[in-house]
């Protein structure tokens, strides 16, 4: 998989603990709950949805649940289907 999409993405010049909270606990400790509007208005306006809602679904196949792809908290209990939906958005629209 190819990872030059990220050069145009909208979150590039975003601090990366946005889209990946760190925990503010213990070490090992689940992260603290993300602000999830902010991330969400990031990527609305991104035009590479599709590709990082394939990164999503690659995250989740490999057992990750932590961060947001695509607008989409892979927390969010319905994550694949909310990035498969993403996914089908941008196929119909291109």
């Amino acid at each position: 998989m190819s990872y030059e999409w990220r050069d145009r993405a909208a979150c590039r010049s975003t601090y990366p603990e946005v889209f990946f909270p760190i925990s503010r606990t213990q070490p090992g400790r689940r992260p603290i709950p993300a602000d999830r509007v902010t991330p969400r208005r990031i990527c609305t306006s991104c035009l590479v949805g599709l590709d990082c809602a394939r990164l999503g679904l690659t995250a989740l196949d490999k057992g990750w649940r932590h961060g947001i792809y695509a607008g989409v908290d892979l927390e969010e209990r319905g994550a694949r289907q909310a990035l498969l939906a993403v996914i089908e958005k941008h196929s119909v629209t291109t």
